[in-house]
């Protein structure tokens, strides 16, 4: 099973920079959002069946690697990871053979977000906050949102693996007083493994709601763009057909009236341009409304993208 902790880098990258290829080592906002939330993980090597893992060291003592083994991500070179061994040696692995949980990901990703956003709030209007955060979860893309909803799927099956929400607090793990004696380690690490799982789902759950909430409130905006430059246009037309009709009959009233029966003179004309304008049906302003429901989590048939399931209502007034 694949264990990850938060370490620091400094010490790590101290003993690899005397390499000549951990000096070439990529700026890690260059890196990918996976690769970049990868970094400072300790990881532990997870094989299924028999598998060589390529390693290339550069320092220590370490030659090979081994399934089960624990390694560092210190930093990254191009397709692969530099990481530190457990006895402190250094060398790179491909980075197809440490993926990164969808978990550890999305933490990542959440809390480059509300790094951005959380210090602010006191300091801005709520109109300001809310432009500002809503421009910041436009940023969620595809791989974000992918990612989340990998990570709700692990951490649900982990919660069930564990008994789900009924059933493990009904269970002795819960109950770490009971009788009076101090909870097993194993209480103790279910206890912390379900606590973790329902904290990946509400991130999880965070970003996605945020995103969504960017694009509706962006979508939103858009709409009523159209909509009052519709409008806009709408009395545009009609002050400019009051203009046209005023002249008309002004014109209609200073001329001298057209022999009877005739139509082709150019009071003739002007008659029945008035008539004509006199059963004009003009257009109508737009109004209108939100009507259906609008899903914060998006469509989980198609977990790449975010849906939204409210559509507006136009009646012309």
């Amino acid at each position: 099973m694949k264990a990850i902790h938060a370490v620091g880098l400094v010490c790590l990258l101290a003993s690899a920079v005397t390499t000549g290829r951990a000096q070439g080592v990529d700026r890690v906002d260059t890196l990918t959002i996976a690769m970049q939330a990868q970094m400072g993980n300790t990881v532990e090597i997870h094989c299924v069946g028999p598998t060589v893992i390529p390693f290339t060291p550069v320092s220590g003592a370490t030659k090979q690697l081994k399934c089960g083994d624990s390694v560092t991500v210190a930093a990254a070179h191009g397709d692969s990871y530099l990481v530190r061994t457990q006895d402190g040696s250094s060398g790179y692995v491909e980075v197809a053979l440490l993926p990164t949980d969808p978990c550890v990901q999305t933490r990542f990703r959440s809390a480059q977000f509300r790094k951005q956003w959380a210090p602010k709030i006191a300091t801005m209007s709520k109109d300001e906050f809310w432009k500002l955060k809503n421009a910041l979860y436009l940023k969620v893309t595809a791989d974000d949102v992918s990612a989340a909803y990998g990570c709700l799927r692990v951490a649900v099956d982990q919660e069930h693996s564990l008994g789900g929400m009924a059933g493990y607090a009904s269970t002795v793990a819960f109950d770490l007083g009971a009788g009076g004696k101090p909870p097993s380690e194993d209480a103790k690490t279910k206890l912390m493994k379900f606590t973790q799982s329902l904290d990946d789902q509400v991130t999880a759950l965070a970003l996605l709601d945020d995103a969504s909430a960017a694009q509706t409130f962006v979508y939103s905006t858009r709409h009523d763009d159209i909509v009052n430059r519709y409008n806009s246009l709408v009395d545009k037309h009609d002050n400019f057909i009051d203009f046209v009709s005023q002249r008309l009959h002004q014109l209609d009233a200073a001329a001298p009236p057209a022999a009877p029966g005739d139509t082709s003179g150019w009071r003739g004309i002007l008659d029945g341009t008035i008539q004509s304008l006199a059963g004009f049906t003009p257009p109508k302003h737009l109004s209108c409304g939100t009507n259906g429901d609008t899903s914060p989590f998006g469509d989980p048939v198609q977990p790449s993208f975010i849906f939204l399931n409210a559509t507006a209502e136009c009646q012309e007034k």
